[in-house]
């Protein structure tokens, strides 16, 4: 049986059409409630460039998903990089040379923190090898 389904993204929701039935169903986001991802944690929506807080500077992970691929914040600003998954995984940081910033080991249900200078900089996870995110440090003038 052929069945597809396009999803459509709007501002403020989701339109999913489903199958030859041409079912339409819209959900729309609590305002109030972050997005939840498949595995059931809850991923806040930031947009990139968007000045992160302390508490929000927060990268949580497993071998399925990440979330928080962008990550903006001021010096000295603690990101952390929390592991729920059930192996551990290296995270690694990168300077726009490419040389290594910051590299250690999360264990399962622990994190790993690390505070920056301003810059751009890249950080991998090694459960998820394909993928690759992005720490902005902005001067807190700019802020």
């Amino acid at each position: 049986m052929a069945f597809s389904v396009l999803a459509l993204a709007l501002v403020t929701s989701w339109i999913i059409l489903t199958g030859n039935d041409r079912e339409v169903v819209e959900v729309r986001p609590s305002a109030t409630q972050p997005k939840t991802d498949p595995v059931g944690a809850a991923c806040a929506m930031h947009q990139p460039g968007e000045l992160l807080t302390p508490e929000e500077a927060e990268v949580r992970f497993d071998s399925s998903h990440l979330c928080l691929g962008y990550v903006t914040i001021v010096p000295s600003t603690p990101v952390r990089w929390h592991n729920e998954g059930k192996v551990a995984s290296l995270v690694t940081v990168l300077a726009a040379d490419g040389s290594t910033v910051f590299e250690e080991t999360a264990e399962p249900g622990k994190e790993v923190t690390h505070s920056f200078d301003e810059g751009v900089y890249t950080y991998k996870v090694d459960v998820l090898p394909s993928f690759v995110g992005t720490v902005e440090v902005r001067p807190e003038e700019d802020a």
